[in-house]
C-alpha cells in the first residue's frame, strides 16, 4: 500500500483540515500507553552523626564523610539532581542540639544579609562603598563594638546562647581583631544563627540594627 498524500497550502490554510481529522483518526488506532509504577528509590544509609565544623579566620571548614557519597550524585545545572540530593540528607539538628559552630556557621550569612538589607535602605550607593561598608560590618571587631549596644537588651536566654558561642573553641584569629574580640564575634554569629533557626528573624532585625547604628559608615 502507498502512503497517504495530502496537499496542503499552508499561507491560507488550505488542506489542513482534512490533514489534521486524519492525524487524528490514526492516532485513534494506536495501543493504550503502557502505565508503570515508579520504582522506589534505594535507601541510602547515612552516618549524619559523625562530621565536624570549625572555624578556621572568616571561612567554616566542614569536615563530613557521608556528604561526599551524597555531593558526587549533583549536578549543579540540574534540578531534579540537586532536589534528589536534599532527600538523601538528614534534617538539620534542632536549634537546641545544635552546637555553637553550627550556629554560628547559619549566623554568619544571616548577619551579612541584615547587613547588605540595611545598607540598601539608605537608597542608591557605588556598588564598591556598599562592599566595604558591608565587610565593615560583618568584621569581627564591629561585631564585638556592636554587641556592647545591645546586651543589656538581651533575656537571659539570649545572653546564654551567646555565651556558648563566645566560649567555644575557635580556629586561627584573623590579624585584624584580637582574640577576645574574635570569640565575641563568635557569640553574636551564634546568637543569630539560634535566632533564625528558632524563627525569631524579627528579633535578630531588631538587634542587628541597634549594633548597626552604633557603627559609623563612611560613603
Amino acid at each position: 500500500a502507498g502512503r497517504e498524500c495530502f496537499f496542503i497550502c499552508a499561507p491560507i490554510h488550505e488542506g489542513l483540515r482534512e490533514l489534521l481529522l486524519r492525524v487524528a483518526e490514526l492516532l485513534q488506532t494506536l495501543p493504550p500507553i503502557a502505565e508503570y509504577e515508579p520504582e522506589p528509590e534505594p535507601e541510602t544509609p547515612i552516618d549524619a552523626e559523625r562530621f565536624t565544623i570549625r572555624r578556621e579566620g572568616d571561612r567554616f571548614i566542614i569536615d563530613a564523610p557521608f556528604l561526599e557519597p551524597v555531593l558526587a550524585t549533583i549536578q549543579p545545572d540540574d534540578y531534579e539532581s540537586g532536589d534528589y540530593a536534599m532527600r538523601l540528607l538528614p534534617d538539620c539538628p534542632s536549634p537546641e542540639n545544635a552546637g555553637p559552630a553550627l550556629l554560628a556557621f547559619v549566623g554568619d550569612g544571616v548577619y551579612e544579609l541584615l547587613a547588605r538589607e540595611w545598607l540598601a535602605s539608605f537608597g542608591n550607593r557605588p556598588a564598591g562603598a556598599l562592599s566595604r561598608q558591608t565587610v565593615r560590618l560583618v568584621s569581627a571587631p564591629a561585631q564585638a563594638a556592636g554587641f556592647a549596644a545591645i546586651v543589656d537588651r538581651l533575656t537571659e536566654a539570649e545572653l546564654a546562647v551567646f555565651k556558648r558561642g563566645r566560649n567555644a573553641h575557635v580556629g586561627r584569629v584573623p590579624k585584624n581583631a584580637t582574640p577576645a574580640q574574635y570569640h565575641c564575634a563568635t557569640g553574636v554569629e551564634t546568637l543569630f544563627g539560634h535566632l533564625y533557626l528558632t524563627g525569631q528573624t524579627a528579633r535578630a532585625a531588631e538587634l542587628f540594627c541597634a549594633m548597626a547604628e552604633a557603627t559609623e559608615l563612611e560613603f
